[in-house]
């Protein structure tokens, strides 16, 4: 858990130094061709997208995305997915299992929050446009991303 904690804070002061504050959207913008969204949890917590992202979707798909990763900080996500993480014996078949379940319940979860405002198909619609313009995985090991 330390090991992660200095890691988001390390992401952080770069993000301060090469994202660009978008205060209405309330993200920090990265200026890459890659599509990727993600959010940084904590007491210093942010919302990344790049503007890949930005070109990619249009705004009920960007609102989408946005509601999910909120819903990922609001819900306190990452502390899930640490406890599962504490309670797992990697060895043990069921525990390395149920580590990858509680990952996807807690995606699932984010999904069905954003999918209040516009609706199921908006965000799967918002999360296809990312994935297939992914070329590699863009988000930081510490953040929690899809």
């Amino acid at each position: 858990m330390l090991r992660v904690v200095r890691e988001r804070a390390g992401h952080r002061v770069v993000l301060d130094m090469v994202g660009r504050s978008d205060i209405e959207r309330g993200v920090v913008v990265l200026e890459s061709d890659e599509r990727a969204v993600y959010c940084l949890p904590g007491r210093r917590r942010r919302t990344v997208v790049t503007t890949g992202t930005l070109r990619a979707l249009d705004d009920v798909q960007l609102a989408a995305v946005l509601a999910h990763e909120r819903a990922h900080l609001a819900e306190r996500h990452t502390l899930v997915l640490a406890w599962s993480d504490a309670l797992a014996f990697p060895r043990i078949p069921l525990f390395r299992d149920a580590r990858a379940e509680v990952a996807r319940l807690v995606e699932l979860r984010a999904d069905d929050v954003a999918a209040t405002s516009p609706g199921r198909r908006a965000v799967a619609e918002a999360l296809l446009q990312i994935a297939s313009g992914r070329t590699r995985h863009a988000a930081p090991a510490a953040a929690l991303a899809g």
